[in-house]
């Protein structure tokens, strides 16, 4: 696998925060209803399954013992063309709620429930992942030692495409996880560029509807427009 990495301004980032601050969402929310209207413009559905991982730990007791808790959700939404975008972000926040609810319920039993065909090369509900941290900034001072975060990349793409969003205080940072044995690298940095397109448009207008959300950048849409369609050709006068 490999993976690109890419980033938000700030004023974006602070686009999006109002509208989570506005609909009682969380940025959580608001990225999951982005990155499941990319899915959906890609793939031309509107019944999108997204997994997430979860803590694990819903109960208090929970917090301090050591231990591996983390569980998956596959989050299952419909990013209806005809829908807003805030109506979209309104069922997402309804449906990770529940989803949540009974995160407790074992995945295992839900697959075998769903009579899925299962395949053990993939997982049997999800392609795609979305993971989100929130990071605050920490200082660590030994005497005598300066210490720096250092980033290690993830190589081994678990599933087809992963995208995991970092929040810090000031901006949000991405970076797009892929096989690369499904695509290449240019292909992912132009999906990173659409999602990017896609962040700033639901920050200046979360209102308009999820198929009219343009996810092309200024240059790639002039080439679509005009380069795609530059059919003029000459023909020879009648005789």
């Amino acid at each position: 696998g490999d993976m690109v990495t890419f980033e938000i301004s700030r004023d974006v980032t602070e686009g999006l925060k109002r509208i989570a601050s506005e609909t009682g969402a969380t940025m959580y929310m608001v990225l999951l209803a982005a990155y499941t209207t990319l899915l959906s413009k890609y793939t031309g559905q509107e019944d999108i399954v997204v997994g997430t991982p979860i803590a694990g730990r819903p109960h208090a007791d929970l917090d301090n013992l050591i231990g591996m808790f983390v569980g998956t959700l596959a989050l299952r939404n419909y990013p209806a063309a005809d829908k807003s975008f805030m109506e979209f972000l309104y069922d997402i926040k309804e449906g990770t709620l529940k989803a949540l609810e009974n995160q407790d319920y074992p995945f295992e039993d839900l697959v075998e429930k769903l009579d899925v065909q299962k395949d053990l090369s993939r997982n049997p509900l999800f392609d795609t992942m979305f993971v989100m941290q929130n990071t605050d900034h920490v200082e660590i001072r030994l005497s005598g030692s300066e210490l720096a975060l250092y980033s290690r990349e993830h190589v081994s793409a678990k599933f087809d495409l992963t995208l995991n969003a970092t929040e810090t205080e000031r901006e949000l940072a991405f970076n797009l996880q892929y096989r690369t044995s499904l695509f290449r690298k240019d292909t992912m940095e132009r999906m990173a560029a659409h999602f990017t397109c896609l962040l700033k448009a639901v920050a200046e207008q979360p209102e308009q509807r999820i198929g009219e959300i343009c996810i092309l950048p200024e240059q790639e849409r002039q080439l679509v427009l005009h380069g795609f369609n530059a059919a003029e050709a000459d023909y020879p006068q009648a005789k």
